[in-house]
């Protein structure tokens, strides 16, 4: 048995719909910003194109200070992307790496994708309207794929350096690891989408778990 199987024949309980504390004021703030950033950019460069698109342009229409921009994004790109800076949050992670929070390898992935998917709160309309730009914007395009990238060899790693601790009886590898995490992030999303964005992006990563382990198990 591959040490993906393995884990994904490990028994994981299921995540309580609406069990996570509500969001504070500053928290519900801070995603509004974002929010409102990734709007303004992905309409603007949908109006202008991206040369067109300044990030004081993208400010102004959002109603926050030009500072405030590089405290959510590196570049109009990421914004018009919706991508910040850490597609995994570094606490999430460098406790994942060290074998927490449970030391079990399904529940911990498991916790990891949670955290990703808490941590961008995801939108439909705002993934529809970034598909069609990156399709006709070949340096979004770019820019996405070298993101990806990053993301992808920042998340092996940390499957890495927690098989070096020896914390499961079997190491998971990095790349298959990290695509696991890819794969469960968008599986939960097509998931919430087929349901007509019912609940929490969050609620559906049980079923994500369950349809991947179903896979495996035959």
């Amino acid at each position: 048995m591959s040490p993906v199987t393995a884990a994904l024949a490990e028994p994981v309980e299921p995540l309580e719909p609406g069990a996570e504390p509500a969001l504070g004021t500053r928290e519900r703030k801070k995603r509004a910003t974002r929010r409102a950033l990734i709007a303004s950019a992905q309409t603007l460069v949908a109006e202008r194109g991206l040369d067109g698109a300044t990030i004081e342009d993208i400010c102004e229409r959002a109603g926050v200070a030009r500072r405030t921009f590089f405290n959510y994004f590196e570049t109009k790109e990421d914004a018009t992307l919706g991508w910040s800076e850490d597609a995994v949050d570094p606490a999430a992670g460098e406790l994942f790496a060290a074998g927490g929070p449970t030391g079990n390898l399904l529940d911990d992935l498991v916790a990891l994708v949670g955290t990703v998917l808490a941590a961008h709160d995801f939108k439909h309309d705002e993934v529809h309207h970034k598909g069609e730009l990156v399709r006709g914007e070949p340096r979004l395009l770019a820019r996405q794929l070298w993101r990806f990238e990053q993301t992808m060899t920042a998340t092996a790693d940390l499957f890495r350096r927690r098989g070096d601790l020896g914390v499961d009886d079997q190491s998971l590898d990095g790349e298959v690891g990290a695509f696991l995490v890819v794969s469960l992030v968008r599986l939960t999303h097509q998931l919430w989408t087929v349901s007509g964005e019912q609940g929490e992006l969050a609620d559906h990563l049980p079923t994500a778990v369950s349809q991947l382990r179903q896979l495996f198990a035959t």
